[in-house]
């Protein structure tokens, strides 16, 4: 029995054609098509693959057919990657037709292909006697109103790239041999303050989508395979996680509580760029670290995280670290830190950003998580701790330059301390509120009221409706609600 893995018709063939005129590995030597396996319980054995092809003049050429691994995003930027996985067997240009018609790539039958995965099918020319702009390979394409869910491709003498999306390849892939593939076995669990779907032991084959939900109050942290984090780090994460086959595996979802946002000044206003180049600043224009200074909001929260909008240039190494620091100065003008750092994140390691522009997350745990005071001004800065930075490897910070409007200011360390400067830099700073009833009771102990523990979980959406209020009764209407609700 021979199953088709995927295809594209040459009914779709609208009258246009795609030359290949040279030989491999210069341009116009290669073009081909993503493609996508069955979803199914198989491993298919690669054995065709079919084009419609026809011969323009008189080339003489060989012909090959070629499979790739696929990076990218199927049906949008997905490219060939790597080396060639499978290779078929010859086809002469000369013994094509003056007219289109499919065309056979044999191969081996050795290649395995997973299922529900993409990969890159194309015709190659490997060898050349006569292969010009008179005497060419045509390969038959649909322009007028192509469907396939794929992206076509071509070889530009340097590297592939994806051809506009008004095109499809008449194509085949075809298999003659499947074996049936063991079931992966999962087990998932959600952590505490919220829910995964699906959840328990799961016996899975290929990629599936595991969704977590957080409780009211709370957000997604984490998702744990094995025990390892796979979060975004950079920023916060997300709800979904595609699990991959290949064993027996753990997955555990992790919630927090839910972050507000403290202060910031968005990546929109980037437009200038400041470094930090260096460990120990040793002359003008080195800076150790960046940092600003910011305003908590009017209610109690801890300190959760910080993110800067970062890039690296050349190859620096080392590891960056944010601090928070007390406020002293003439604030939005010459705000700097003061005395020992108040908190410290945890350490991220240089390399791991990348050279393009992203916003870069800095989290405090543990005892780092302190209490912010509120309506109170901090400083907040990201230092080089170590490694190497200099005038050619360096982090790049964003700031702008233009018309800042931040109302704090920024401040970074060059070989003369601690400097203010009027740039404000791009920067988030996030907390965690404190619980619901520690909220109230934090208002209540600055206007002298003794903690009480009236507290019902059934209250929880009414109390928040008292969350930020500052009246010095709110503790008798707790208290009367929860005499008149419980």
């Amino acid at each position: 029995m021979v199953w088709t893995l995927d295809s594209y018709s040459e009914a779709n063939f609208s009258g246009i054609s795609w030359s290949i005129q040279d030989v491999w590995p210069n341009n116009d030597a290669a073009f081909g098509q993503t493609f996508k396996t069955p979803n199914e319980l198989f491993s298919y054995k690669l054995t065709t693959a079919k084009f419609y092809l026809m011969k323009d003049g008189a080339p003489d050429a060989v012909l090959k057919a070629m499979l790739y691994a696929h990076t990218g995003t199927y049906g949008t930027d997905g490219l060939p990657t790597g080396s060639v996985l499978a290779t078929s067997n010859p086809v002469e240009a000369d013994t094509l037709g003056g007219a289109h018609a499919l065309v056979t790539f044999t191969f081996d039958g050795t290649y395995a292909l997973l299922p529900n995965a993409a990969y890159c099918i194309v015709i190659v020319c490997t060898e050349k006697t006569t292969l010009d702009g008179g005497n060419y390979v045509r390969v038959g394409c649909d322009n007028t109103a192509p469907t396939h869910a794929g992206r076509t491709l071509v070889w530009g003498g340097s590297s592939w790239s994806v051809v506009d999306i008004t095109f499809d390849v008449c194509f085949y892939v075809l298999s003659d041999s499947r074996v049936a593939i063991n079931y992966d076995t999962w087990v998932i669990t959600p952590g505490q303050h919220g829910t995964c779907s699906p959840t328990g032991s799961q016996s899975l084959l290929v990629d599936t989508l595991i969704t977590a939900t957080p409780a009211t109050g709370y957000a997604n942290r984490d998702l744990k395979v094995d025990g390892v984090n796979q979060g975004n780090d950079n920023g916060f994460y997300t709800t979904t996680y595609a699990l991959p086959g290949g064993a027996t595996h753990t997955l555990e979802a992790v919630f927090e509580k839910t972050h507000n946002l403290l202060d910031s000044y968005p990546t929109t206003n980037a437009d200038g760029e400041i470094y930090i180049n260096c460990v120990v600043a040793t002359g003008a224009g080195t800076y150790t670290c960046q940092g600003v200074s910011f305003t908590t909001p009017s209610y109690d929260a801890t300190l959760d995280r910080l993110q800067f909008y970062l890039k690296n240039h050349g190859s620096p190494t080392g590891h960056l670290q944010a601090k928070l620091y007390a406020h002293t100065g003439t604030y939005g003008t010459s705000s700097l830190p003061t005395g020992t750092a108040l908190a410290e994140s945890e350490i991220r390691d240089i390399s791991t950003i990348p050279t393009s522009s992203t916003i870069v997350n800095f989290k405090f745990t543990g005892a780092n998580k302190v209490a912010l005071t509120p309506n109170t001004h901090y400083c907040i800065a990201v230092h080089a701790i170590d490694g190497v930075l200099n005038s050619t490897n360096y982090v790049v910070v964003w700031r702008d330059t233009s018309g800042p409007t931040h109302s704090g200011n920024s401040m970074a360390i060059n070989n003369t301390g601690w400097v203010a400067s009027a740039w404000d830099r791009i920067f988030y700073v996030y907390g965690e509120l404190l619980d619901i009833t520690d909220h109230a009771y934090a208002d209540h102990a600055r206007a002298g009221y003794a903690r009480a523990s009236v507290y019902n979980p059934k209250f929880d959406d009414t109390l928040r409706k008292f969350e930020h209020m500052k009246e010095p009764d709110l503790f008798t209407k707790i208290k009367k609600m929860y005499e008149k609700m419980s």
